[in-house]
């Protein structure tokens, strides 16, 4: 990538202000934990309406659960993808070429990129230009 692409990586990768980092986790967090939460507690009102003394209550952690690695691996790769195409290559091309060819021509990369890869199974290349 070379230096230059180096040094404007570190420039543009920082940490956000508190505020903005708390928002940025609680938004997707709630977003996570809210249908868990709601179901545990529809199954916990439930429980106490009709099951009290008569089984164990719900636990809530059967409920939670903890992303798997592959999950984790599948974020890191999107994360390098975009300080790819984003970070190095848009700079570059929008520099040479102009805000909206380079902005089109990393489009254009990027799709290609990915044509193979969700390419649907027995279609040529038209027939998946096509659909």
């Amino acid at each position: 990538m070379g230096e230059d692409n180096w040094k404007f990586i570190r420039r543009q990768i920082r940490l956000p202000a508190f505020r903005y980092a708390v928002i940025g986790l609680a938004i997707p967090a709630g977003a996570a934990l809210l249908p868990s939460l709601a179901g545990y507690l529809f199954d916990r009102a439930e429980w106490a309406a009709y099951a009290l003394g008569k089984f164990e209550p719900p636990r809530l952690g059967a409920y939670l659960y903890v992303p798997e690695v592959w999950m984790v691996a599948l974020f890191l790769g999107a994360f390098a993808e975009e300080v790819i195409f984003r970070g190095v290559l848009q700079r570059h091309f929008i520099e040479r070429f102009g805000l909206w060819r380079g902005v089109s021509f990393v489009g254009i990369i990027w799709a290609a990129f990915h044509f193979y890869s969700d390419a649907r199974l027995r279609l040529d290349d038209l027939g998946i230009v096509i659909a």
